[in-house]
């Protein structure tokens, strides 16, 4: 394996744990929104807000580690 293909690996690695994260946290939101019966998500919604959040984290990553450069 190269080294390009390497990092090439290494970034999509990172971007999948970012969006892994937002939906980990937005289910866990959910979970804690549901037994305390605070909100009423859907799957769907949760779902749909765990994209959102992947992709919110992502930007903001991107920002982060482009502004370091």
């Amino acid at each position: 394996m190269t080294i390009e293909n390497k990092q090439i690996l290494i970034n999509r690695t990172k971007s999948f744990l970012w969006r892994l994260g937002g939906f980990i946290a937005v289910g866990i939101v959910g979970f804690v929104a549901k037994n305390l019966d605070l909100f009423a998500l859907s799957p769907q919604v949760t779902v749909v807000a765990g994209l959102l959040l992947g992709e919110l984290t992502k930007f903001l990553n991107t920002q982060n580690t482009s502004l370091s450069d």
